[in-house]
């Protein structure tokens, strides 16, 4: 498999060993632990002293290249670590002096504290940045784009197998782009606190393409069901798809329950002036463009082969989570249908009730005035 490790020293009542090692291949873990999925190689010093009673040991490790089985499901490129530190075998407990992990996608991340390996003691605090790319794998099949930067800061106290969160969550100057929906959110901004077992966002927003905002406050758990308590707040949020529909719309709007069993997305939403243009003829069908990259740069070359690599998520053995609706639509004028002769005002108010993947709508638009104009002759 490559790489070199060596020995020297003593081992009897007092140990004195010397442990190097040159690009050793971690997916020889992988026998040990199928799951882990390890690639890259390390390089290092190991230092052994101490009884085998209460044995201590010093080490400065670096990891080159280090991907998991989590990592490439992520498509997050190749790590590069560097630690150092030691371990207390009397304490069964790992004091890490430095940790820093780096990537070429501008991950980067700090660390230092006290890890217990048994009981409570556990003191480590890390912080850094990393890109909200990272995320594009769960969006590439719409083909939506996601840029900005998140800096956190965490720290975990308490036991390895209960620890205790707290720490501070940031994002400026993040935007999103789904080109299937023609929606494109500008001048993201998060704060968010994390404590224990949940995420209090103190202050999110968002500018629209189409003017107006979005902004929004609450919790979410990290835990079990994940638990959400969340408010948003439509402020003059303009859309269009583009084509034939364009409209400013105004609400409150609540997510509650879990976010894994069938959240509830509930309020209302004040409907400005819209307009519908009817088209002279509709497609009678649309087929995704087939892309070929000519001359992609290296970049892009090292995106499509984690593409290529990555191992694809598991068919889920259970009804996924559905997002059910309670909403109200409250348009009482300036829904302006036009087109093919048409010219007419509409008004009125919708009920959205039920699960996404069966709506049940209640209520009634009625004509406030319109013409239609036929062979010549308009009808008032």
């Amino acid at each position: 498999a490559g790489g070199q490790i060596d020995i020297g020293g003593s081992v009897a009542d007092n140990l004195d060993l010397k442990i190097a090692l040159a690009r050793l291949p971690l997916n020889v873990a992988n026998a040990f632990s199928a799951g882990l999925g390890l690639g890259g190689t390390i390089d290092g010093t190991v230092a052994v002293s101490g009884t085998t009673n209460a044995p201590r040991a010093s080490f400065n490790i670096s990891g080159n290249s280090v991907t998991t089985r989590q990592s490439l499901q992520a498509q997050i490129s190749p790590l590069n670590v560097q630690t150092s530190g030691s371990f207390n075998g009397a304490a069964r407990s790992v004091s890490v002096d430095r940790l820093n992990i780096a990537n070429a996608e501008e991950i980067q991340l700090s660390g230092s504290g006290i890890i217990p390996l048994v009981g409570s003691g556990l003191n480590f605090s890390a912080d850094g940045t990393a890109p909200l790319s990272i995320g594009a794998r769960f969006l590439a099949s719409r083909g939506a784009s996601l840029s900005g930067q998140a800096r956190f800061n965490v720290t975990a106290k308490g036991a390895l197998n209960a620890p205790q969160l707290g720490g501070l969550l940031s994002i400026s100057g993040g935007s999103l782009s789904d080109p299937l929906s023609n929606l494109r959110l500008t001048d993201i901004g998060l704060i968010a606190g994390l404590s224990g077992n949940q995420i209090a966002i103190q202050r999110f927003g968002a500018q629209l393409s189409g003017g107006g905002s979005v902004t929004g406050s609450g919790t979410v758990g990290i835990a079990g069901d994940l638990p959400t308590n969340l408010t948003m707040t439509l402020n003059n949020a303009g859309y269009s798809d583009g084509q034939t529909f364009a409209t400013t719309v105004n609400g409150q709007l609540a997510l509650g329950g879990s976010l894994l069993r069938d959240p509830i997305l509930s309020g209302q939403i004040n409907v400005g002036e819209t307009e519908i243009t009817v088209p002279e003829s509709f497609a009678s069908g649309a087929t995704l463009l087939d892309v070929t990259h000519n001359q992609p740069d290296a970049r892009t070359q090292e995106t499509l082969a984690r593409l290529k690599q990555v191992t694809p998520l598991p068919t889920p053995s259970a009804r996924p989570s559905v997002l059910q609706l309670d909403l109200s639509i409250v348009a009482p004028n300036r829904i302006f249908v036009r087109g093919r002769g048409l010219d007419a005002e509409m008004g009125g108010r919708l009920l959205l009730r039920g699960p996404t993947t069966n709506i049940t709508p209640s209520g009634r638009f009625e004509l406030r005035r319109g013409r239609l104009a036929l062979l010549g002759q308009r009808f008032d």
